[in-house]
């Protein structure tokens, strides 16, 4: 998949439509690019930020913003220059780093949680993020699940997947709750613990001069 990235940090995912010419190759990335590349994008780009394109299979490169459109079904129609090698030779040069696998205890990006009470259990493994704040949301939405009468004995907890020393991925827990306790509290433990971990996508892009 590609993306915009700024600041080397993931702005959204994009959809190429058209790309022409062919920008100076660049040592650090593993092709070269086009000059100009026309894309899809959920999110409008801003032209006085500096952002950058991650390209699979090339590596990610600094972009010029030339227009955005707004079509009427949602998603940014752009048009950009990919800055070449020539013309940043002062400027830091970023590269495409893979994301190791391998390294034990680092967070992958799955949360889950289990709701329990006497009746019942509710498990759910949340979608990919680098933070908690969907896993927060879909908690919420499946706390409705609860019967009325069984709330006040209700307990749930939050659980990361972080890989093991000998392969595979493992379960630890990042906070737990019960119904006497404060959901706000519950949240805020669990975001502090999320912080903590380190994580895989912490080395998505590295930066050199």
């Amino acid at each position: 998949m590609d993306y915009l990235l700024l600041n080397g940090r993931k702005v959204c995912a994009i959809k190429l439509k058209q790309r022409a010419g062919r920008a100076s190759s660049d040592p650090n990335s593993r092709g070269s690019f086009p000059r100009q590349i026309n894309f899809w994008c959920p999110k409008r780009p801003l032209p006085q930020h500096s952002y950058e394109i991650k390209l699979r299979g090339m590596g990610v490169a600094p972009i010029n913003i030339r227009s955005v459109w707004s079509p009427a079904y949602g998603s940014y129609d752009v048009y950009a220059d990919v800055v070449s090698s020539s013309g940043m030779s002062n400027a830091p040069i970023r590269y495409a780093v893979s994301r190791n696998r391998r390294t034990p205890g680092r967070a992958t990006g799955y949360v889950f949680f289990v709701i329990s009470w006497p009746s019942g259990t509710e498990t759910e493994r949340c979608p990919h993020s680098t933070n908690l704040e969907s896993a927060i949301r879909l908690f919420k939405n499946r706390l409705r699940v609860v019967p009325f009468a069984e709330r006040d004995v209700a307990t749930a907890r939050f659980d990361a997947q972080v890989r093991k020393a000998g392969g595979g991925c493992r379960r630890i827990p990042l906070a737990s709750w019960s119904a006497s306790q404060s959901l706000a509290v519950f949240f805020r433990a669990a975001r502090a613990a999320w912080r903590r971990l380190p994580k895989e996508h912490d080395d998505d892009a590295s930066t050199i001069s």
